[in-house]
């Protein structure tokens, strides 16, 4: 029995409020399911290894999860290939240089011409001189 003023609750008002709550619970579960697969946890979850995609801690320490990680990934690839043709660039350049100097050898050692007025013998002198500090130069690159 119930209190005097109370709504008196029956059996079916019972079951039909159990019914309720149970309808909620299962709306807010399918709710959290949603919001599980789309993401929307991923960073919180990360720590204990149950996010729903990719995730990964960048070097400041931010954990980066789906189109972020893989942007972010995208952002290091394109860094990597911008410094590897530098490197390629540097390396023409480098290679340039020495065949620019080997050429400056082979002049200076096959030249027999003097400046006007300079003694042969002076000329040749200056010219061995240059060519000994060219080789060194090119013996000290590698």
């Amino acid at each position: 029995m119930s209190a005097p003023g109370a709504p008196e609750t029956t059996p079916a008002r019972r079951s039909r409020a159990w019914l309720y709550a149970l309808g909620a619970l299962l709306g807010a579960i399918v709710v959290l399911a949603v919001l599980y697969a789309t993401g929307s946890f991923d960073r919180t979850l990360y720590p204990l290894g149950l996010n729903a995609h990719e995730c990964a801690r960048d070097r400041g320490g931010s954990v980066l999860c789906g189109s972020q990680l893989e942007a972010q990934r995208a952002r290091l690839r394109q860094i990597r290939r911008e410094e590897a043709r530098l490197e390629v660039e540097r390396e023409a350049e480098r290679a340039r240089q020495h065949a620019e100097r080997v050429r400056e050898l082979h002049e200076l050692e096959h030249s027999t011409l003097g400046k006007p007025g300079e003694p042969q013998a002076e000329a040749e002198r200056g010219r061995r001189a240059l060519a000994e500090k060219v080789r060194a130069e090119i013996e000290a690159e590698g």
